[in-house]
């Protein structure tokens, strides 16, 4: 899966989900916690439950706990190297 459908994957998780309005630009260095999305702790789980579901794929414990106060480039890389680790696994 490329990173641009990642990101809209992403996007779409966050609007649909979480915040249930339509982002008009969103930033991959956008804070997810204060400053940026505002997620609260309830929300931030909502939405790694539901990139979890979406992709397929199992987020380790370090990034729910590390990454409530981070930005996005952390989740996207994270779930781009997971896919692609998944995907050369298949092959």
């Amino acid at each position: 899966m490329e990173r641009e459908e990642i990101i809209v994957k992403m996007k779409s998780i966050l609007e649909d989900a979480i915040l249930h309005y339509e982002i008009k630009e969103l930033q991959n260095d956008e804070p997810i916690g204060d400053g940026g999305l505002n997620l609260d702790s309830l929300n931030f789980l909502k939405f790694l439950t539901a990139v979890e579901k979406t992709f397929g794929i199992h987020i380790q414990d370090e990034l729910w706990e590390n990454n409530a106060n981070g930005s996005l480039t952390s989740i996207i890389n994270y779930v781009e190297s997971t896919l692609t680790t998944h995907e050369k696994a298949l092959k």
